[in-house]
């Protein structure tokens, strides 16, 4: 993380969820994707179908900090 001022952290700063490991990345990224692309179109049978798990470390990750601290996870943007 290479953030040293506060605008540089205002700017990066993308949100945070209660708890720590993989269920919370996985969380953040179903809910990034649902604030993107709104799946409410999508059939039950395809959106079930979508690993978010997988999205976060094959893509999500390279864009994304997340730091845990005090049981919450934090998610910084790393591309500002």
């Amino acid at each position: 993380l290479s953030i040293t001022t506060a605008e540089q952290f205002c700017e990066a700063f993308y949100g945070e969820l209660e708890g720590v490991g993989s269920h919370i990345t996985t969380k953040f990224t179903e809910e990034l994707m649902e604030d993107i692309y709104p799946t409410d179109d999508i059939p039950d049978i395809y959106r079930n179908a979508i690993d978010f798990e997988l999205v976060w470390y094959q893509s999500l990750r390279y864009d994304f900090y997340d730091l845990e601290f005090k049981g919450n996870t934090y998610f910084f943007n790393r591309n500002v």
